[in-house]
């Protein structure tokens, strides 16, 4: 088993975080904690708070169409992927999504806070001497990030105080991501060391985002993902069932497609080569050496993807498909792959589902180009905004 680097992982200051833990073991037994609500039953449990916020984007993007605006998909889906994390970690609702022209402080800070952690990366010990100084002094180049990392410290207490408070009642305290990993630190600790936790980037409004750039550049795919969501078309999409969501076979395709293009992370992970050493083209890696791969070199490797560039949803059909799902990694594999993989790619299905299928979309800037700044994550380089009328039935 390749473990990952303590020293990478300790410079972004999370220690005990479920992404940054090192050790396997412990991070078998958080993993453990947080894997009924992310299972099947876990993800049709909350599919409703899903779809209603889904809804009330939809209503959003009338508004914007009545008023003639364009939409930066970005931003429409960043406010709307932080309202459902909140919603089931914390069953807090930012509201981000009912308020779509009001300024949302969170998201600046979300996205300064990335460039802060590219710091992190290249310099060791930086996160630490940030967090030893007063926020005044270091407001300029990381206040957004202490904020956010200050505020989940402050998101974890409130809720540990809660569920101190209610663990005699009858309510049931598994209704929220974090009543049930909290209820298992009330037994052992009492609440004042804490492990930072990090509310963190969603990258789904990338990925929301770069579905929609390449359908809008693709037309063909387009019309053929219109015409198999088209039995949505006069569905409320409160009344759009989970099991419809999953089974309509492009859709899934074109999520995948997307989402292999648009891989969120632009760093390397690095891992520690194990006790017995490894050989690689030859040459013997002791124990220790560190070593890595970009997503990327899976994701955009001409062996597994022919026309690796290009988007070809139809590569994840029939029975090539299912054989190309061996080399789906956009979410990482295995014990460390993203375990909100699932999660994701419903409210992805079912964001692209909605739009699709009640509004004809175009590029505001059909020369827009999908190069990202690279940050810890992708960040698109280029506004991506889309304008929009609605189908008439």
């Amino acid at each position: 088993m390749y473990r990952k680097d303590p020293e990478f992982y300790a410079r972004f200051g999370f220690p005990g975080a479920l992404g940054a833990e090192t050790n396997p073991l412990i991070h078998q037994r958080q993993r453990k904690e947080l894997e009924p609500f992310f299972s099947s039953k876990g993800v049709e449990a909350c599919y409703p708070k899903i779809w209603a916020k889904v809804d009330i984007m939809c209503q959003g993007l009338q508004q914007r169409q009545a008023a003639g605006e364009s939409v930066e998909l970005v931003y429409l889906f960043k406010r709307l992927t932080l309202d459902v994390i909140y919603l089931l970690a914390f069953e807090i609702d930012l509201l981000n999504t009912d308020r779509y022209g009001s300024e949302a402080a969170i998201l600046s800070d979300v996205t300064i806070a990335l460039g802060a952690m590219m710091f992190f990366k290249w310099v060791p010990g930086l996160s630490r001497l940030v967090f030893s100084l007063p926020l005044c002094v270091i407001r300029t180049f990381f206040g957004s990030y202490v904020k956010m990392c200050r505020h989940s410290h402050q998101l974890v207490q409130r809720n540990y105080s809660r569920t101190l408070k209610e663990s005699g009642k009858d309510r049931c305290l598994d209704s929220t991501i974090f009543d049930s990993v909290l209820r298992s630190f009330a037994k052992t600790q009492d609440g004042s060391n804490l492990t930072r936790v990090q509310t963190g980037k969603v990258v789904d409004d990338v990925a929301l985002s770069t579905t929609l750039v390449y359908l809008c550049k693709c037309p063909k795919e387009m019309v053929k993902l219109r015409h198999e969501v088209e039995c949505l078309r006069e569905t409320n999409v409160q009344d759009i069932q989970l099991a419809t969501i999953s089974q309509i076979p492009y859709l899934d395709a074109v999520i995948r497609e997307a989402n292999r293009l648009s891989s969120p992370l632009s760093t390397v992970l690095p891992r520690e080569v194990p006790s017995t050493g490894y050989v690689i083209g030859g040459h013997f890696l002791p124990k220790g050496t560190i070593v890595g791969f970009h997503l990327d070199d899976i994701n955009r490797n001409p062996k597994f993807f022919p026309e690796p560039n290009e988007f070809i949803p139809e590569r994840w059909s029939g029975e090539e498909g299912k054989k190309l799902q061996r080399w789906f990694v956009p979410f990482s594999k295995c014990s460390r792959r993203c375990i909100g993989m699932d999660f994701a790619l419903v409210e992805m299905k079912l964001v692209v589902a909605a739009i699709i299928s009640r509004f004809e979309i175009w590029l505001d800037n059909p020369n827009v180009s999908l190069n990202s700044r690279e940050m810890l994550v992708k960040i698109p380089g280029d506004d991506l905004r889309i304008r929009l009328r609605e189908i008439t039935f």
